[in-house]
């Protein structure tokens, strides 16, 4: 059972390594220690916003009335500066409730009563006037009058009052002072008989509590409206906001928890789009992972929080258009207070009649000094109002982002780096770098469409988790390519041309340990009596030229593309067409039989001249189907070929001797080397061959040189003898002796005439019989 593990290990083991990159790199990715990626993370979620933004069918019903800086120099001749009296508010709220505002709402927190009032010149010179004749009824009801107007908290009573009338005002409330501040400065948190107003302003704007749900965060101080006014507003919305680490909004906190109460207190922008549906604060229901506002859904996150979807900003480029506008309607304050003023006049109104029927309006500012800005994806300085408008304009759509839960971030993220990993590590370039870019690049595509079906998908994360798993299982790779390109030149560099050491190592998954069947040509080469030679020198002196010798014939080998098997003794084994594929296969080592035999001649050469022993060779040439792979044990292995044919090339070696020739090759050989190179090589056919211990005949051929190198008349010669030999076949020996005579005449000394003209003579009674073959048989090896 071990062997099985060991086995199944060491096949699955290369993969270990970048399975185990890409899950190290998303775990990193996924908990982003630097904070970095999270970073990039918020600026592809700005590239989303802004992608997806456009109106919806809600956005028009949204208004936006707009204290401007042009607005407090219009109004101060007439309310001095800022801040106005707060009846010029309660002028605003009667005129928009009578004109049909379905909800109104004030982005300016009116905390405080009014504790001091101005009186200009103007006004004291018509007291001063009036007191003169304070005698005349209508001038004393007149003074009188005036006087009230005079009260400090008259203009609260009024706003107060017309608040009230119109039963449809959101009034903010800020929060602050959170648990964690509260532990470390007790007294900031509220007490006493302030936290019992702040409660008390709060009341009737809070939800019910659900037993369990998200952790909304808990406040322990409040500015809120004045109390009378509080009492009169439809419900409080808190206006805290919740930038993230870069200080853009793109999220805020639906609901929050104040002090010791159960209530959840929402934020402006949900009690407004309640409010507009016509649901108080008691009907907003918590789940687990939503607030229900009648039939629609806010989704939340874990912490309680939610995503802003944004239908626009500041400047935005609205569809159809080709100028930058608003995304929603802006109207000047002092447009609507003149209004005001002009209806209860019976005059013609600054703004149409009807302007305002069924629309949710914002009341904020834009004046210098006076704006609450906030950075978001579409500006660094949003109006406040506007992301209150943005969230209502969602809530009513139904279209409030959602985040992807991060079960699947944390599955779907692994999974990807894993494949990623491993297709660049284990597939080819051609297929795992295009199939780990695409999920590179389709990772943060799905995050980007998702964004388009209100899912908010992590996209940066995971779009650089699997590019960085695709770098690493691709450096894993080239690393292990490196390793095993190594190893196949330390085991091979000794062995093989450069060009076929290129060839394996482009292609290692050739060196196969068991061997493959493939076509092959073996050829073996032996020094003609050695034993003999050896004997004559001393050991020094025949180890030295032997590997003179060896080193002269590897070099042949490897300069035709062959790789040298072995050396055996005195003799030497190499191939052709393995590891890498060469379809020339026979013609090179033919080649090579050439350059070994000049190459011994040279070295013979020298050897004489230094007064040394000369030596002969033979060579055997055959091709064949062969086995060819790493042959032996585990650990211990050769890079050899095996098979029946090989044996044939042994076997043809030794037929030389017995032919008098020096490169013997198949038949095969002969006619795979003609077809490659036809004009490289002259071949003579010797007869047909059965070789001891071999009941398998076959035709063997003398490769006599190249044509540049033999003269006419020895070609002359070899053709003589093909004829001979035909003549020996049939059976004709008298005339075959004759041209076998006369071959040894064209080429002086040629052994294979010497060798036909003797079996002439030895079987011109058994040319005689029926049974008669030609085939010439090795009594020796």
């Amino acid at each position: 059972m071990s062997a099985i593990f060991k086995a199944v290990f060491d096949r699955a083991g290369h993969l270990l390594w970048p399975a185990g990159l890409g899950l190290c790199l998303a775990a990193l990715c996924l908990l982003d220690p630097g904070g970095q990626i999270g970073s990039l993370e918020l600026k592809t979620q700005d590239a989303r916003a802004r992608a997806y933004a456009a109106p919806t069918t809600h956005s028009g019903e949204i208004v936006l009335l707009d204290i401007s800086e042009q607005s407090l120099r219009r109004l101060e001749p007439v309310f001095g500066r800022w801040p106005w009296p707060r009846s010029a508010h309660g002028e605003v709220v009667e005129y928009l409730a009578r004109d049909g505002a379905k909800a109104v709402a004030f982005d300016i927190i009116f905390s405080e009563r009014n504790r001091a009032v101005q009186l200009d010149e103007a006004a004291l010179r018509d007291l001063t006037v009036f007191a003169g004749n304070a005698d005349i009824p209508e001038v004393r009801d007149e003074l009188l009058t005036r006087l009230a107007a005079l009260k400090p908290s008259g203009g609260d009573d009024f706003l107060a009052q017309k608040t009230a009338a119109a039963g449809n005002v959101v009034s903010p409330v800020v929060f602050y002072v959170d648990d964690g501040e509260a532990r470390v400065s007790p007294g900031m948190a509220a007490q006493g008989s302030d936290l019992v107003a702040a409660l008390q302003a709060l009341a009737g704007s809070g939800a019910p509590s659900p037993a369990s749900g998200p952790a909304f965060p808990r406040f322990h101080t409040a500015i809120t409206p004045f109390a009378e006014l509080a009492k009169a507003s439809k419900s409080l919305g808190h206006i805290n906001f919740l930038p993230d680490a870069d200080g853009l909004c793109r999220r805020f906190r639906p609901l929050v928890r104040f002090d010791g109460s159960r209530a959840l207190y929402p934020s402006l922008s949900l009690a407004v789009a309640a409010t507009a549906l016509g649901i108080a604060p008691s009907g907003i229901a918590v789940a687990a992972d939503h607030i229900q506002i009648g039939d629609r859904a806010l989704p939340l996150a874990a912490d309680g929080t939610a995503f802003i979807k944004f239908q626009g900003g500041p400047g935005a480029v609205a569809p159809g258009k080709n100028e930058a506008t608003p995304t929603y309607a802006y109207e000047s304050y002092e447009a609507v207070l003149s209004s005001a003023h002009q209806a209860a006049r019976g005059l013609e109104t600054a703004t149409p009649k009807g302007r305002f029927k069924d629309k949710i309006v914002i009341v904020g500012t834009t004046a210098v000094g006076l704006k609450d800005v906030r950075s978001t994806p579409f500006s660094p300085v949003s109006p406040s109002f506007e992301i209150h408008a943005n969230i209502i304009d969602a809530i009513l759509t139904g279209d409030t982002p959602r985040g992807l839960p991060m079960v699947w971030v944390v599955f779907l993220v692994p999974v990807l780096c894993l494949a990623a990993a491993l297709l660049v590590s284990v597939a080819k370039a051609a297929v795992g770098v295009p199939a780990s870019l695409a999920l590179a690049v389709g990772a943060p595509a799905a995050a980007w469409m998702l964004y388009g079906q209100g899912i908010v998908a992590p996209m940066a994360g995971p779009g650089l988790a699997v590019l960085a798993s695709a770098i690493a299982g691709g450096a894993h790779k080239y690393y292990r390519q490196s390793r095993e390109k190594a190893r196949i030149k330390s085991a091979f560099g000794q062995y093989l041309a450069p060009a076929v050491m290129e060839e394996i190592l482009k292609h290692p998954e050739n060196l196969r340990l068991g061997g493959a069947k493939r076509v092959l040509t073996v050829l073996f080469s032996d020094i003609k009596g050695f034993t003999t030679f050896a004997e004559n020198l001393p050991a020094e002196e025949v180890a030295s030229m032997l590997n003179t010798y060896f080193t002269r014939m590897a070099a042949c080998v490897t300069q035709t593309g062959g790789i040298v098997d072995k050396f055996i003794g005195d003799a030497l084994m190499a191939e052709w067409n393995a590891p890498g594929l060469a379809p020339d296969h026979a013609a090179r080592a033919c080649r090579a039989a050439l350059l070994m035999r000049d190459g011994l001649i040279a070295l013979n050469r020298n050897w004489r001249a230094l007064g040394k022993p000369e030596l002969t060779m033979r060579i055997g040439i055959n091709t064949g189907e062969m086995i060819v792979g790493n042959m032996g044990a585990e650990n211990i292995f050769d890079y050899s070929v095996i098979g029946d044919e090989v044996n044939t090339g042994s076997r043809i070696e030794a037929l030389g001797k017995l032919f008098g020739v020096q490169v013997l090759t198949a038949e095969a050989t002969a006619a795979a080397a003609r077809l490659h190179a036809p004009d490289d090589f002259v071949f003579r056919r010797l007869g047909r061959v059965r070789i001891k211990g071999r009941a398998k005949e076959l035709s063997v051929f003398e490769l006599a040189g190249s044509p540049p190198e033999l003269g006419e008349q020895t070609i002359s010669g070899l053709r003589a003898y093909e004829d001979a030999l035909g003549l020996y076949e049939a059976g004709r020996m008298k005339e075959a002796i004759a041209a076998f005579e006369g071959v040894a005449r064209l080429i002086p000394g040629d052994g294979p005439a010497a060798l036909l003209t003797r079996l002439c003579r030895e079987r011109q009674a058994e040319a005689e019989t029926d049974n008669f073959t030609g085939i010439i048989e090795q009594k020796e090896k």
